[in-house]
């Protein structure tokens, strides 16, 4: 094999693991714009070897895997994430009214740290900065939506 191709492969690759971290992490947009570079560089710099039919059907295949990806196993990958970073995702526990800290500021949404243990959060109304005070106002899905004190 040829250099191009294995340093395309492996653009594939990072931009994979990439798209991975994009479905895994709260959908953090910068992962999914970086993703997407790294497999157009990646294609550049294979398209020499395998022709233009070739990166069609590679960007075929490929964007069929992340297809399945995001919606068959974006929960999953959700739920691993969390777990794995030490957020919350069991809202029993939660009781609506509680005070909580946030972690770091909620301009859309960020986290905080509710009884000891780490929550996604986002505000109902305004950015809140970090090791701010916040009442919990719902849950919303893996959120809790708060407002500031």
């Amino acid at each position: 094999m040829s250099f191009s191709i294995i340093f395309s492969l492996t653009l594939i690759l990072i931009s994979f693991l990439s798209f991975l971290m994009y479905i895994s992490q709260n959908s953090f947009k910068g992962y999914l714009v970086f993703s997407f570079i790294v497999y157009c560089l990646a294609l550049i710099w294979i398209a020499d070897d395998i022709g233009l039919i070739g990166v069609i059907m590679l960007t075929v295949a490929y964007a069929a895997v992340l297809v399945v990806l995001w919606t068959k196993y974006q929960a999953q990958m959700f739920q691993w994430w969390s777990s794995f970073s030490g957020f919350q995702t069991d809202m029993l526990d939660i009781t609506i009214g509680d005070s909580a800290n946030t972690i770091t500021s909620l301009k859309m949404d960020g986290s905080l740290r509710y009884k000891g243990k780490k929550y996604y959060a986002k505000s109902s109304s305004v950015a809140i900065p970090a090791n701010y005070s916040v009442t919990i106002e719902s849950v919303d899905g893996y959120y809790l939506v708060v407002r500031p004190n």
